[in-house]
């Protein structure tokens, strides 16, 4: 199954040619949680949830991530 979310935040990157770097360097978080965030390896924490949603400027929220995790089955929400 396809991660909304990821699909989402990965298509803003390479359409405002952001790296996860630069990207991580903007909402405050380290490069590898991005990462993981891109991948659908981590649920970002409220707080970073709402940077990453002022970031994009609404562009990716966290509805977007949210409704993945509702998506998924739950053998996958527990991976």
């Amino acid at each position: 199954m396809a991660y909304n979310a990821r699909m989402i935040l990965q298509t803003y990157l390479q359409k405002t040619g952001k790296t996860e770097t630069d990207f991580a360097r903007e909402i405050g978080v380290a490069q590898s949680s991005v990462w993981r965030y891109v991948r659908g390896l981590r649920m970002p924490k409220p707080h970073i949830l709402r940077r990453i949603t002022l970031a994009t400027d609404g562009a990716v929220t966290a509805n977007d991530f949210i409704l993945e995790t509702e998506l998924r089955s739950p053998a996958q929400r527990v991976a």
